[in-house]
């Protein structure tokens, strides 16, 4: 532990980047006005809201597919002291601080979503702050109060004329509002001292510096791209400010986020702080890479693909149960439907086969009143009129014989005479023939 603690001591005094320590509790009891985070996964931060660390070690605020109105804070987990400990430190002027991180906006193109700030908060946990276009910070009621102690920066994606933002891509330095005391279009000098524009949201690392000088009161911030990661000569804000009203004795370091029905993801890839001295530099390819901005895209046309075969399984399976359903249907509807010869239109008191179906609910053996070597006999009621009948179930074979048969059938039926059952109609299915006769109990 001795010889890791003379390592991270050496890196603090020599300037050199942060890329191979963890901050390790007794870290932060040795230095805990120094630290340098190069991942996450390790780093003990009090997370809140939607902040999460990734897989990889990023910090992620927000997510894309929230749609709420939500927020992230990521917190260093021990409060940092600003200001000396003498009796007056009320008004005691504000030790310098420095912070170098890289962070990332991965929106809705071309739609903006909201940006993310790093801020001084006297407590773990942003009292009353808000998501949306509050980035986390504040609320409605609380703009301006200078009992709210934050200091923050902003890295708007937002332009909302409410906080009488200059655009939708700017930095702003914050006191206590979401109304920016200085602002500009974000941009960085190049080595040749032109003015390059940036676009916050545009998914790929942003380098940040934040300075503050005690002895001039002087905050400076700085920005610059990926491609080109040396901070720049000049600063994009360089505000003179007195911050002894603002900042008290113990502030904890945070950086917030906040999204509404514009979501995006925010992300932090590395982070280091310091008082006094300049914060450590951090080096781009020590740290947890970006997730591909066609990650996700890529990712649901795999599952789409994948879901392909599954989808056409399951539809092959219905078409396949629809296709056996029709046919039984057809089938049961050929069973009870009626080939009419055209003999048989001379021939009156025809019943439906169907008909007589329903009247014996389907020739059930409980309505069975008979049976013959060819022929049985059913209980029956017929379902138009509920008039009871006998329905005799007949076995033929042979049309001529069928023909001559309901002749006969058919002249006995236009008799009448007090000993015989009246016939009051038939029926021929196949090779079936039914005869519908008036129904008596057998006492009669």
């Amino acid at each position: 532990m001795r010889k890791r603690q003379q390592k991270e001591q050496s890196c603090l005094d020599h300037g050199s980047s942060c890329t191979d320590f963890d901050p390790l509790p007794n870290h932060v009891l040795q230095y805990g006005r120094v630290f340098c985070l190069h991942w996450f996964q390790r780093s003990q931060l009090t997370l809140d809201g939607m902040a999460v660390v990734t897989s990889n070690g990023l910090l992620l605020f927000t997510n894309d597919d929230s749609h709420v109105e939500a927020m992230g804070h990521g917190f260093y987990p021990v409060p940092i002291r600003f200001k000396s400990s003498s009796p007056s430190s009320a008004n005691a002027a504000v030790t310098s601080f420095s912070t170098r991180f890289i962070f990332a906006i991965i929106g809705q193109n071309p739609v903006r979503c909201h940006g993310l700030a790093f801020a001084l908060s006297p407590t773990a946990g942003v009292i009353g702050g808000e998501g949306n276009n509050f980035l986390g910070l504040f609320n409605s009621s609380n703009l301006g109060n200078s009992s709210n102690h934050i200091l923050a920066v902003e890295f708007d994606t937002c332009h909302d004329p409410m906080f009488r933002d200059i655009d939708d891509n700017h930095v702003g330095i914050n006191i206590n509002s979401m109304i920016s005391v200085s602002a500009a279009p974000a941009s960085y000098h190049t080595m040749d001292n032109s003015n390059q524009s940036i676009t916050l949201q545009s998914g790929s690392p942003i380098f940040a510096w934040i300075d503050y000088q005690s002895d001039r009161q002087l905050l400076n911030v700085s920005i610059s791209p990926s491609t080109a990661p040396a901070k720049p000569s000049q600063p994009l804000l360089s505000q003179l400010v007195n911050l002894s009203s603002v900042v008290e004795d113990f502030m904890y370091v945070v950086f917030s986020s906040g999204v509404g029905k514009l979501s995006g993801n925010h992300y932090i890839m590395g982070w280091s702080f310091s008082t006094d001295v300049a914060a450590q530099s951090l080096d781009l390819f020590q740290l947890p890479s970006l997730p591909h901005p066609n990650d996700e895209t890529r990712s649901r046309t795999y599952m789409i693909i994948a879901s392909v075969p599954a989808v056409t399984f399951v539809i092959i399976v219905l078409t396949a149960c629809l296709y056996v359903a029709y046919k039984m249907q057809k089938t049961k509807e050929e069973k009870l439907a009626d080939i009419m010869e055209g003999w048989e239109l001379d021939y009156p008191h025809r019943f439906s086969y169907r008909t007589l179906y329903s009247a014996t609910k389907g020739f059930k053996e409980k309505d069975l009143l008979g049976k013959g070597g060819f022929s049985s006999v059913y209980k029956g009621i017929l379902p138009e009129t509920s008039v009871e009948v006998k329905v005799k179930r007949i076995s033929h074979h042979g049309v001529q014989g069928l023909r001559e048969f309901v002749a006969e059938l058919a002249s006995l039926g236009r008799g009448a005479h007090i000993n015989l059952v009246r016939l009051q109609g038939w029926c021929r299915r196949q090779d079936e023939l039914f005869l519908v006769y008036d129904f008596m109990p057998i006492a009669k």
